[in-house]
């Protein structure tokens, strides 16, 4: 407990400074001391789950792909932060049966009253819509159900909102849903349309708190014709009126023009306090293949190595220039990181 409180206490400090903006509406609405079942849509790998979980204050497990539990210490350490692998198809035939094991153990989560985060479309996509959900949620929720007769599953719908995928700095919204009781869909006589009715009802709320492209096969265009009015894809509720009236004749916004030597300056300066970090990273990028995971390796590379490093380089100016000189040093490096939050997203 205290070394999950501890790194989810610095895991929200780091993200506090690699996110530009990091906005969390609804909170309000996530009922208290009940079992809650958080629905997300998944645009951005291990990120979405590290922020979704990070953001609220009930300290929810996390079903994640079990791919990334393949290394021991991984593993020891994701289920020290409460994370918990779940398996598709992709894994292996084999590989599926272990899920019953983890929906019996999130049944007794639920009815002892934890919080577990899920992302029901299986898998993460850049798309700015809300794919078809799986059913996996419903498994959970409807046997729990049945194995404890007097128990209350709240659903809470969260929608994950970026400005940019990939860019950086990249700001984040968070919508937190209103919460529904998922007893009212559960007929154990009928379980099938229980689960085709939870399931649109869950897509039907996600829609509404994330950007929702309705149309794939027009997807690309509608985008385009979308960026020209320059919309705040964190406002889901602002940006999809929009989606609904593009075809309607409306004024174009201005776009925002900024002075760049300003951030060029402080780049560089944050660029010469994290030089081996910066170069590990620029090394790691071309080997990602998905574009998908750059936003999970480089907040790994800001989680683990730029914090090392900065303390190293700290640990040697005390060393030959004394204390107060790292100590200066080590404010300019989170007063940077700080001013870094209000750079134009250009640099990946």
């Amino acid at each position: 407990m205290i070394f999950y409180l501890f790194m989810r206490a610095y895991v929200r400090t780091v993200l506090f400074f690699y996110f530009k903006k990091l906005k969390v509406i609804g909170l309000e609405n996530i009922p208290k001391n009940e079992a809650v079942l958080f629905v997300a849509n998944h645009e951005n790998a291990l990120l979405d789950s590290i922020t979704l979980a990070c953001t609220n204050n009930n300290r929810a497990y996390v079903l994640s792909r079990a791919s990334i539990f393949n290394n021991p210490l991984i593993k020891k350490i994701f289920n020290a932060l409460r994370m918990i692998p779940i398996y598709r198809i992709r894994d292996g035939w084999q590989s599926i049966n272990k899920n019953n094991e983890v929906f019996r153990a999130c049944y007794k989560l639920l009815n002892n009253k934890q919080s577990i985060i899920i992302f029901p479309e299986g898998d993460h996509h850049l798309n700015r819509r809300v794919r078809t959900l799986s059913k996996g949620f419903t498994r959970i929720v409807f046997g729990a159900l049945e194995n404890y007769k007097d128990l209350q599953i709240y659903i809470v719908p969260v929608g994950i909102n970026y400005d940019s995928h990939v860019a950086y700095p990249q700001s984040i919204s968070l919508y937190y849903g209103k919460a529904f009781l998922a007893n009212h869909f559960y007929d154990a006589e009928e379980v099938h349309r229980s689960t085709r009715q939870l399931i649109a009802k869950t897509s039907d709320e996600l829609k509404k708190l994330t950007v929702h492209v309705e149309d794939l096969t027009t997807y690309e265009a509608t985008i385009s014709k979308l960026k020209m009015y320059h919309p705040d894809f964190l406002n889901p509720l602002e940006t999809n009126n929009l989606l609904n009236n593009l075809n309607k004749k409306l004024p174009l916004k201005p776009m925002k023009k900024s002075t760049n030597l300003g951030y060029q300056i402080i780049f560089i300066l944050v660029i010469l306090g994290s030089w081996l970090p910066f170069l590990i990273w620029k090394l790691l990028k071309p080997q990602i293949n998905d574009p998908i995971f750059i936003g999970t390796f480089r907040f790994g590379i800001m989680v683990s190595l730029v914090p090392i490093f900065c303390l190293f380089q700290s640990f040697l100016i005390y060393l030959f220039f004394g204390l107060n000189m790292s100590i200066y040093f080590m404010v300019g490096c989170l007063s940077l990181s700080f001013l870094l939050k209000w750079m134009p997203h250009r640099y990946s």
